[in-house]
């Protein structure tokens, strides 16, 4: 393109912009692509002020009055400054709500931890005569529990019900075949890893429609079942470890983010409260990670847990394992400048069960199957549509001794 061209060109787009530096500059890319102009943005930058220069040199050839010519000028910058101060508004105005947000969460959590401190703790029993015994660990992942989430049966050709009471009902199950598995393989600690997705969260706008209740109030009635369920079971185990990483879904941010993950998150609420709840308690202990990343140790092995929503291997439940081990293994070399090498990854996520090697390590990646199973959005999108279940893991002597999975979706 000639350079006359080229400044034809660059009049033109001024032109479109009512002369409006800032607007023109906050759309050279666009203009440069548009009209397939082989320059860069810094060097579109000066023609433009060149072409600015002219064009309040023709308006001065072509007026007579100097005063006239000065007040075109005067408003054109004006315009701009319109522009720049709408800019500055729209900016404050997301500020503000990110920091509305931020205040809403920690009075969230202040008045939950007023109503936690008075409220009693669900009961039941396992069905067992005396502790465990033996120096194995049995691993029970909790993971992508959606609590609160309603799943209509009728609407995914009854594949799969779900509400808070089967939520329950699937725990209890779980927590019964993990006491049995326990007996037979001599597990007197029980690991849990929560793996995040706990609540079924406000991220969706027909999630907050059709969620069961409001979050405040699954977080006080998923606290008092599972502080409820922890005491139980220490009757039956020597030692309980939580290790607590959260999810995507109790976000309070509707996208995605990095900074500050943990801690806009409604299951950080959780984790911290059952903290301090279990804190002072012998034989229960709760870690909660500030990062999205825990390195735990269990049984004498390094175990690397995660909720797994870090990975984006193709869209949610759509074969993700390519991805997931080629990026656990860029992880490996990370954390392993860190001296931080995992003998075992657990993650959740993908709503299904599975293990496979690392890409590049023989390090076993297993994937935990959710507890609420499929719903309308992973039946209609026509996603992977694997059953409710739960995982146990027996660990003897720094190594992976057995595993079951235990179906759930029986239980409506």
């Amino acid at each position: 393109m000639a350079v006359t061209e080229t400044q034809s060109t660059t009049e033109s787009i001024c032109a479109k912009y009512n002369w409006n530096r800032q607007q023109i500059l906050d759309n050279a890319l666009n203009e440069i692509k548009t009209h397939k102009l082989k320059i860069s943005k810094d060097t579109f930058r000066k023609r433009v002020d060149r072409c600015l220069e002219k064009h309040d040199g023709d308006i001065i050839d072509e007026c007579n009055d100097v005063q006239d010519n000065a007040l075109d000028r005067i408003s054109r910058y004006e315009d701009e400054n319109v522009y720049l101060r709408k800019q500055l508004s729209q900016i404050k105005s997301e500020n503000n709500k990110l920091r509305m947000k931020s205040y809403i969460a920690t009075e969230i959590a202040g008045l939950l931890k007023e109503e936690i401190a008075t409220i009693d703790f669900d009961k039941f029993h396992i069905n067992i005569k005396k502790a465990l015994t033996g120096e194995n660990h049995l691993v029970m992942p909790i993971t992508d529990v959606h609590y609160g989430e309603i799943i209509d049966p009728y609407a995914i050709n009854e594949k799969n019900s779900y509400n808070t009471d089967i939520s329950k009902r699937r725990h209890i199950e779980l927590f019964k075949e993990a006491v049995s598995m326990a007996q037979l393989n001599n597990c007197s600690t029980l690991d849990i890893p929560v793996l995040g997705d706990i609540f079924s969260g406000n991220i969706h706008d027909e999630l907050k429609e059709t969620n069961e209740a409001p979050i405040t109030k699954l977080i006080v009635d998923y606290y008092k079942f599972i502080c409820g369920a922890i005491v139980s079971l220490k009757n039956v185990f020597k030692e309980i470890n939580l290790h607590c990483v959260v999810g995507n879904h109790s976000r309070i941010n509707p996208k995605w983010q990095s900074k500050n993950k943990s801690y806009d998150n409604y299951e950080y609420i959780l984790y911290s409260f059952l903290k301090d709840k279990f804190d002072s308690v012998d034989g229960i202990n709760v870690i909660v990670s500030d990062s999205t990343v825990l390195f735990a140790n269990i049984g004498g092995m390094t175990w690397k847990l995660e909720h797994g929503d870090a990975y984006r291997g193709g869209s949610a439940f759509v074969s993700p394992w390519g991805t997931v081990s080629r990026d656990n293994f860029k992880d490996y070399m990370i954390y392993s400048e860190l001296d931080k090498k995992p003998d075992a990854v657990l993650m959740g996520h993908w709503h299904s069960a599975g293990w496979l090697p690392m890409q590049g390590n023989n390090i076993p990646i297993i994937e935990a199957p959710s507890l609420v199973g499929p719903g309308e959005y992973s039946m209609l999108n026509l996603h992977s549509a694997y059953n409710a279940a739960g995982l146990l893991v027996v660990v003897s002597d720094g190594d992976i001794y057995s595993q079951r999975i235990v179906k759930l979706n029986h239980i409506r």
